[in-house]
C-alpha cells in the first residue's frame, strides 16, 4: 500500500492589501483588493529563528538567545489567461497567503496561512511553453504582527 503525499495539487489564495505598504502600521490584508486562487507549480518557504549569542564569560557551554523569527516564500505560478500575471503590479504590496496542500480545503492542518511583502515579481513567457509567473515574498512586515496565520 503506497503513501499519500501531503502536498498535492496545492492550491494557493492570494489576498493583496489596497495599497503598497510604507511601514505604518497596517491591517493584515485578509480583505484587500484582489483576492485569487489559484494552482501553484512551485511553493517554496523558509521560515528562520534568530538569536544571539547569551554566552556568559565563564560557561564551558555555548547558550544562544532566541530574538526574531524572519522568512521568505518563493512561488511559480501559471499565468491564467483571464486574470493575467498577479505580482507584477504588486511590489510593495502586502499580501495574505493561504496554501490548500491537499486542494480540497477540508482538512484544517493541511492549510497554512502566511502575511508578508512582495519583494520581487518576475515572469516567463516562452513561445510553445506554458506562461508562468514567480514572486518572492518577505515574511515579516512592519506594522504587521507576526509571519504566520491560522
Amino acid at each position: 500500500m503506497g503513501r499519500s503525499l501531503l502536498a498535492k495539487d496545492v492550491v494557493v489564495t492570494l489576498t493583496f492589501s489596497s495599497a503598497a505598504l510604507t511601514g505604518a502600521t497596517s491591517a493584515v490584508p485578509t480583505a484587500g483588493t484582489t483576492t485569487v486562487s489559484c494552482l501553484a507549480k512551485s511553493l517554496g518557504i523558509t521560515i528562520t529563528q534568530n538569536t544571539v549569542n547569551a554566552t556568559a564569560l565563564c560557561a564551558v557551554y555555548e547558550s544562544s538567545l532566541s530574538t526574531t523569527q524572519a522568512g521568505s516564500i518563493s512561488i511559480e505560478l501559471y499565468v491564467d489567461a483571464t486574470t493575467g500575471p498577479l505580482f507584477q503590479s504588486k511590489l510593495g504590496y502586502g499580501v495574505y497567503l493561504t496554501a490548500d496542500l491537499d486542494g480540497s480545503a477540508t482538512v484544517a492542518a493541511n492549510a497554512l496561512v502566511y502575511y508578508g511583502l512582495v519583494t520581487e515579481a518576475g515572469v516567463n513567457l516562452s513561445p510553445e511553453d506554458t506562461q508562468t509567473e514567480s514572486a518572492t515574498i518577505k515574511l515579516g512586515v512592519a506594522g504587521i504582527t507576526g509571519l504566520i496565520g491560522v
